[in-house]
């Protein structure tokens, strides 16, 4: 095949494409949709505005608006856009795009908004009254296993078999969720549950604040809070609260912390009344006490010793005996003077 025929062939098929697209446009502009999306960015140009934004499921999209409705839109807050699908003048904003021509406010963020309706469900059902196990049983203990809910290729995996290595008698199960979806992590933690582990550690990496928007709901705040079993949480980072950790019997920041504090408490040792820490530490006041006591017994007497009155002090004292001889002689001569 010469570049002739290859030239004909990509005319052609350019020809094609364009025929395709505009039957698909011009029937899409015919019908109106309705998307709810969350607006993230706003870009300027110089006859239409760009806005990127961001649906419930995370994906984001590309939308083109009129500068003055563009200039009503609020950075991370939701609307509910209505306009039509247009052929894309460019390939780089794809082969169709939608161009909103009105929109209706809906409320702040898809996540603010997650978190105020699973925050609601939450407490109508009272799950935020669950007894929180202090992990006092664990003390001690030569074996635990650990029933670890999480994604198969999450990268927490290896965190937390790091730290689990520092002690022995540790065994894991691994429960594979999809850790986008409700209905796998609660899934998770219902087989993690039946499996009779002696606890459950839910985690995952970091991401997204919308990634965590699932560890939100009253499903899984519902699983987490009919377990028998006392669960760990390690998601995210620090600033990655959700309704999950303030229900599990405890929380941690990220999930190196959440198997460090298993590893802790399981290297403790039992103890009834005093440990020897709590001996060895009461016994070393007690002997510092005592030193104190007399190193100040010391320094009162050196202080005594050495203080001006200190001579006079030392000096003896005429005795009683003197004073009733001198008494009994001056009687005496006044007797015989007087006689």
């Amino acid at each position: 095949m010469d570049r002739t025929e290859i030239s004909r062939l990509a005319d052609a098929y350019e020809m094609t494409l364009k025929e395709l697209r505009s039957i698909v446009g011009n029937r899409l502009s015919k019908q109106e949709f309705c998307i709810q999306a969350e607006v993230k960015h706003i870009l300027n140009a110089k006859y239409t505005n760009f806005i990127t934004v961001q649906g419930d499921d995370g994906l984001e999209m590309q939308f083109k608006i009129q500068h003055d409705l563009a200039s009503q839109l609020e950075i991370n807050h939701t609307y509910l856009f209505t306009g039509y699908f247009e052929v894309g003048s460019r390939a780089r904003f794809g082969a169709l795009q939608f161009k909103a021509h009105s929109f209706e406010p809906v409320g702040g963020s898809f996540v603010t908004m997650q978190q105020q309706a699973a925050t609601k469900g939450i407490i109508e059902g009272e799950l935020f009254n669950k007894y929180k196990d202090d992990f006092s049983g664990f003390f001690g203990q030569p074996y635990c296993k650990v029933g670890l809910v999480t994604s198969p290729v999450s990268k927490a995996i290896a965190d937390v078999e790091a730290v689990f290595k520092k002690r022995s008698g540790i065994e894991v199960e691994l429960f594979q969720v999809k850790l986008n979806s409700v209905e796998s992590i609660v899934s998770g933690i219902y087989a993690a549950c039946e499996s009779l582990c002696d606890v459950i550690m839910i985690v995952r990496g970091g991401g997204k604040e919308t990634d965590f928007g699932v560890f939100n709901s009253v499903e899984v705040a519902t699983a987490i809070n009919a377990s028998a079993i006392p669960i760990i949480t390690g998601l995210g980072h620090t600033a990655n609260l959700t309704s999950a950790d303030h229900i599990a019997d405890r929380s941690e920041n990220t999930p190196t912390k959440a198997a460090q504090f298993l590893v802790d408490r399981l290297g403790q040792v039992r103890s009834y009344g005093y440990d020897s820490t709590s001996i060895k530490e009461e016994a070393g006041s007690y002997q510092y006490g005592n030193k104190l006591k007399e190193r100040n017994d010391v320094e009162y007497q050196y202080t005594a010793d050495k203080s001006p009155d200190s001579n006079r002090r030392k000096e003896k004292k005429p005795s009683m005996a003197i004073f009733i001889t001198i008494a009994v002689i001056l009687l005496c001569f006044y007797y015989f003077i007087m006689k």
